[in-house]
């Protein structure tokens, strides 16, 4: 799953095309070899990951990235407050655009890095809606791979541990769809490119899956809000 400005996850299915719409996951052509038959995938997206963490730069909760790396204490969803990245709707496995972004459970001593902390538990709760309509689809086996951006976020890596209760696999670089590329054009020239990147492995600490019902009522009130509606 690479976490840029939105997040999205990719399995690998094979041979076999799956279909699963009401699910929210798309179908796709994971790659395809000259005189093979194509390989095909599973595709589930989050609209704002980053963008979410940008937006909430852009409000002035925070100024550098290395500042939201850790927290101290509890996470913001075990002491009641939760946020849902919905900024431009949700897609899998909701597809609703009409939904928005809703911080709930703010009270007066809630602070700007208990705001971005929500943002980011936020960002893994949507995460894990995707992965786990996958892995109803086809089960999954093994670590989960992370890249892009949001991969340098310590406490990030460690919250998605721990509500999905799974390993993740995090490479260095965080450039997997670049190193993808260059494998396969490499193939094609006949060269070989080879696959140094060291790998980091997180595991869970704690079970927070629990929390994962708390976020899904939090999901329903931001597709509920219709303004100007009687």
């Amino acid at each position: 799953m690479t976490f840029g400005t939105g997040a999205f996850a990719l399995m690998v299915t094979g041979a076999e095309i799956h279909r699963a719409p009401e699910k929210g996951l798309l179908p796709t052509v994971a790659w395809q070899k000259e005189g093979e038959a194509p390989v095909y995938g599973l595709d589930g997206g989050v609209y704002s990951a980053s963008a979410a963490v940008n937006w909430a730069r852009s409000l002035g909760l925070f100024e550098e990235f290395d500042a939201i790396n850790s927290f101290d204490g509890p996470s913001a969803i075990e002491r009641g407050l939760a946020f849902v990245p919905a900024l431009t709707g949700l897609a899998c496995p909701h597809w609703d655009r009409k939904a928005r972004g809703l911080w709930l459970g703010m009270a007066l001593e809630t602070t700007q890095r208990d705001l971005v902390q929500a943002v980011l538990e936020g960002v893994a709760f949507r995460a894990a809606e995707v992965l786990t309509a996958m892995n109803e689809r086809v089960a999954m086996a093994g670590p989960l791979s992370i890249d892009g951006g949001m991969a340098a976020n310590g406490y990030f890596l460690q919250f998605l541990a721990d509500i999905l209760q799974r390993d993740l696999a995090v490479p260095q670089s965080g450039e997997l769809t670049a190193m993808g590329t260059a494998c396969l054009t490499a193939e094609v020239i006949g060269a070989v490119a080879e696959e140094t990147d060291d790998v980091s492995v997180v595991k869970p600490r704690v079970d927070l899956d629990r929390h994962r019902a708390d976020f899904s009522k939090a999901v329903d009130l931001c597709r509920s809000w219709a303004p100007g509606q009687a």
